[in-house]
């Protein structure tokens, strides 16, 4: 779906697309003023730790995304430039179900104990679990945030607000994603869990009001895959995990603020600690990550799916990668489609080890791993113990789904989707909207409500409705704001066809259009996140942006919004945008190729996502490359060699 974006005040484009690929720091630039209560003298009363580290600072440099966000820039041992940090003391949790900031209970005062530590990329240990443990810091580039809260019930918070640009939108899949990766380590001194050290994140949407993701966790909590062979039994703590925030485009829009908050707290009864690592924060990270999605709930019994879905967000190769998905407690194997993987048997737990051989910069894909619920489970399945590694990369947990249990719901997965397929409209030009829903089951249903009220920006509103694979209309024509119902069986979808005109008007203006499915009572919608959608046009003077790729590598070329879709056998498209709208373009080669670079108005961006303002009518070539080892057969689509062996896609010679 297309949104709009207003170029605003920002670097030029190959400074920002650089930084991105590389971690480096970031800031807005979206006429708002951040209120940024930065740590002074209350800072330098607390010494940190002594960690190793001091490596180099380097200059401040500004992007429109999240500022400083992988924490190159700053003072070792200083709070984190550009987040707000916040002291408090930590008097008991209510509730081990916090829904929000305020749930916390915290009370002000404390210490400030929130640090910028550098140092080289992950050559420095934790100083509490010793080279034993598996966390080096910093993650990414030379700078890591540290919520390094100490006895006395001290707990500190960071957070940040910043406005969503089209850069924050992933073009593989469309969405809104705030990204980053965390390291807790708790100690642990068996309190009570009410009373135990813990870690906090939320995103809340400013603009609209809504908290879009929040998630709580203490020391010893079960579901979480701990460890403890650091210099202490007594010191838990994970891997590097990912936090992938992903709103859809109801909750969250280009345009919105959003404010980005991490807590971490020692216990309440004051004699124990917690640490928290913070880096990468943006809308990739700069390396492999995994995220999985799976349903919101589903009966005791049903098997259920995860989608895994990977990306390489570097700028080197990934030779050599893996994903492993430990099975979650109360489920036993069942399937895996689309890779090939180690597996235990059918009805068996265990660890699934999926080989994905070398990931390129850019390149990404998906995978689904299904599980049976035990039929006695009860309570809430926790996924959470998966990870992705490499043979230079060190594994990197994804992020928790979780999956509430329940018994003889009636389930279907109804989801929207809502699209005009251009990036930008002109004042007084006839737009068309598509909308599909669809019923993924597994029941069928009778009745889905569909809901579209047409913003004032349209005029002369007439649609459509037609259903296939079983699906039947309520109403197969109307004018206006849609309210009506459908009938979907398993695998059914109903479309709408909107045809409409933009009012007439001058200068830059937006025009966003939202469309929703419901479930019928007595039936439960188990991923309830898919069932909005909102397609959003900037308005203005039309360009035309043409893409071709070069080279004999296969990948696909998308733009953001998404006006230009370059399939693997697409060699040339064409998008229609406004003057000086901002779009990204990206690149995601096929296992074995490899993406060179651009060429013609993106030269700058080199082999990183092309983020450019249109400018006039604008032409973009795109190289990608293959090896040519051996016979040079792309055994990805061709499943056999004549000679040689298939390695990583490509059919190369054993000699």
């Amino acid at each position: 779906m297309s949104r709009p974006m207003l170029a605003p005040e920002r670097l030029s484009p190959s400074s920002t697309r650089s930084l991105r690929r590389s971690g480096g720091s970031s800031s807005l630039a979206s006429g708002f003023a951040l209120a940024l209560a930065l740590v002074a003298a209350g800072c330098a009363e607390e010494a940190p730790p002594p960690e190793e580290g001091g490596s180099d600072e380097v200059e401040v440099v500004t992007a429109p995304i999240w500022v400083n966000g992988s924490f190159e820039n700053g003072t070792h041992a200083q709070a984190p430039p550009n987040w707000t940090v916040t002291a408090y003391t930590n008097p008991q949790l209510a509730s081990l179900n916090p829904q929000q900031f305020s749930d916390l209970g915290l009370t002000s005062g404390s210490a400030l104990r929130t640090w910028l530590w550098k140092a080289a990329e992950g050559s420095q240990s934790d100083s509490y679990l010793g080279s034993n443990g598996s966390i080096r810091w910093p993650k990414y580039g030379g700078g890591v945030a540290v919520l390094d809260v100490m006895t006395g019930a001290v707990a500190n918070s960071m957070d940040q607000t910043m406005t969503l640009t089209v850069d924050d939108i992933d073009p593989v899949d469309g969405k809104v994603h705030i990204r980053f990766a965390l390291a807790p380590i708790l100690e642990n001194p068996n309190h009570p869990a009410t009373q135990q050290p813990y870690f906090y994140v939320e995103l809340r949407n400013i603009t609209k009001g809504v908290l879009l993701y929040k998630d709580f966790n203490y020391a010893n909590q079960p579901g979480v895959p701990w460890k403890n062979d650091g210099a202490s039994s007594s010191y838990l703590y994970t891997d590097w995990q990912l936090v992938d925030i992903a709103p859809t485009s109801v909750q969250a829009q280009i345009g919105d603020q959003v404010k980005l908050l991490v807590v971490a707290s020692g216990c309440s009864p004051t004699g124990h600690w917690a640490r928290v690592y913070i880096d990468g924060v943006g809308p990739t990270v700069p390396s492999l990550f995994v995220s999985a999605v799976g349903p919101a709930s589903a009966n005791a019994g049903d098997v259920i799916t995860y989608d895994m879905n990977y990306m390489n967000g570097g700028t080197g190769a990934a030779g050599s990668s893996t994903i492993k998905f430990t099975l979650p407690a109360s489920t036993t194997f069942s399937s895996v489609q689309g890779a090939v993987c180690t597996t235990p048997n059918v009805g068996a737990t265990g660890v699934v080890t999926c080989n994905l051989g070398t990931i390129n910069p850019g390149q990404s894909g998906t995978f689904k791993v299904s599980v049976k619920i035990d039929s006695g489970a009860s309570g809430v399945i926790t996924a959470g113990n998966y990870t992705i590694e490499s043979l230079t990369l060190a594994p990197l947990l994804g992020p928790k789904v979780f999956t509430t249990i329940t018994s003889n719901a009636i389930y279907a997965d109804l989801s929207i989707t809502k699209t005009d397929n251009v990036g930008g409209v002109a004042w007084g030009s006839a737009v068309t909207y598509t909308i599909v829903a669809t019923n993924l089951g597994p029941s069928g249903v009778t009745g889905a409500t569909i809901v579209d009220t047409m913003p004032n920006k349209l005029t002369n509103v007439t649609w459509s409705c037609a259903g296939a694979g079983g699906g039947t209309c309520a109403a197969a024509s109307g004018s206006g704001n849609i309210s009506t119902t459908v009938n979907l069986p398993l695998n059914a979808t109903a479309t709408f066809t909107v045809n409409a005109n933009i009012i007439a008007g001058t200068g830059s203006s937006s025009v966003s259009n939202t469309a929703t499915v419901g479930v019928p009572a007595g039936v439960t919608d188990s991923y309830p996140n898919n069932n909005g959608a909102a397609d959003s046009d900037f308005i203005g003077e039309l360009r035309t942006v043409t893409v071709t790729k070069l080279g004999i590598g296969q990948g696909t070329l998308v733009s953001v919004p998404s006006a230009i879709s370059c399939g693997t056998s697409c060699t040339t498209a064409q998008g229609s945008f406004v003057e000086g709208q901002q779009i990204v373009l990206s690149v995601n080669p096929i296992a074995g190729h490899t993406f060179e670079g651009w060429g013609g108005d993106c030269a700058f961006a080199g082999t990183s996502n092309c983020s450019i303002t249109v400018s006039g009518n604008m032409n973009i070539t795109a190289t990608i490359s293959k090896p040519t080892v051996g016979n040079g057969t792309d055994c990805s689509i061709n499943a056999e060699c004549t000679s040689g062996i298939c390695v990583d896609g490509v059919c190369c010679n054993t000699s």
